[in-house]
């Protein structure tokens, strides 16, 4: 289960017996789970509509109720894994998903291995290189630093989620290929949070109360496109000019449930980053969160993943600017 780098991710957990959630709850420190724990199977499906960014749901069996909500979270939310823990895994022998595109497992109480092995084998089956999570921490970091004036950028975990509900009300999309991947880039905000950097005066734009919203929407487009050279110029090489064949698959945007669908159910690889103040000579700010996510949905091959080492010295240089 190990990913030659540590992402964490968060699990969704109800568990009904003390001593095996206390084994649980171990389980995922080991694995570098971050585990919330529901007190009541009543409560699992408001706690998922309340939270972003899940990697997986964990639930006990208690017979037909555990049944049904395991209906009511494929329907809802058909991305997100379901593993059930059960005395005896042959009794759900027929079972199926009330959406095809759902995935349910079942594995044996006491089996925390094999728990291991389908959190490993759904959640954690792609390894990512080293070298692009730290990188794409840094490249952002330094936009986010260079938009936003005097602030400091806290970089939490990487992590992996299965739910494709978008984080707040500004969404950045764009288009990242290459050699070896091709997907998306995108950026997730709550408005309020931009709009009062631009109103603090703690960005380049000069906006006035009519022109906070347009100027917010301005400085996003162009640090998403600063972090997408950065990916160019770090990840992509010079010679690529488009895999043979490009294949194409709709993307669903679903905006009362603020949810994006790509049409694979693929983890995302996320980065959270929390701005802070860094200058108290400047006009107040309150900290916010940016997301930064990536969809590898049309192509993954890490075997060819490379960098382009002279991206550095270039930049140092002076020779090369990402825009």
């Amino acid at each position: 289960m190990r990913n030659q780098i540590t992402l964490a991710s968060k699990i969704l957990a109800y568990e009904n017996d003390e001593v095996l959630r206390n084994s649980l709850k171990n389980f995922c420190k080991d694995f570098n789970l971050n585990g919330v724990f529901i007190a009541s199977s009543l409560r699992l499906l408001h706690t998922i509509e309340q939270r972003v960014n899940i990697g997986a749901v964990l639930l006990c069996d208690e017979g037909h109720p555990t049944r049904d909500l395991i209906n009511e979270i494929n329907t809802k939310h058909p991305e997100i894994p379901v593993f059930v823990r059960c005395d005896d895994p042959s009794v759900y022998d027929g079972f199926r998903p009330s959406n095809e595109r759902a995935l349910v497992r079942f594995y044996k109480t006491g089996s925390l291995d094999l728990l291991g092995e389908l959190i490993s084998e759904h959640l954690f089956y792609r390894v990512y290189p080293e070298g692009l999570v730290e990188r794409m921490q840094e490249i952002a970091s330094n936009g986010i630093m260079s938009y936003f004036h005097g602030v400091k950028v806290l970089k939490e975990r990487s992590f992996l989620a299965s739910d494709k509900r978008i984080y707040g009300e500004r969404f950045e999309l764009i288009s990242v290929r290459s050699n070896w991947c091709e997907g998306v880039m995108m950026m997730q905000s709550y408005g309020a949070d931009v709009d009062n950097m631009v109103r603090a005066g703690r960005t380049s734009f000069d906006a006035d109360a009519d022109g906070v919203a347009r100027f917010s929407e301005d400085l996003l487009r162009e640090l998403l496109n600063f972090i997408w050279g950065g990916f160019k110029a770090k990840f992509v090489s010079p010679e690529f000019t488009g895999r043979p064949t490009n294949i194409e698959v709709p993307m669903s945007i679903n905006h009362e449930e603020k949810y994006i669908s790509f049409g694979v159910a693929d983890p995302l690889l996320c980065f959270k980053f929390i701005v802070e103040n860094d200058d108290p000579s400047l006009p107040e700010m309150k900290p916010f969160e940016l997301y930064l996510k990536f969809s590898f949905h049309l192509h993954w091959d890490p075997d060819h993943f490379h960098e382009n080492p002279e991206v550095e010295q270039m930049a140092q240089a002076g020779e090369l600017e990402f825009f």
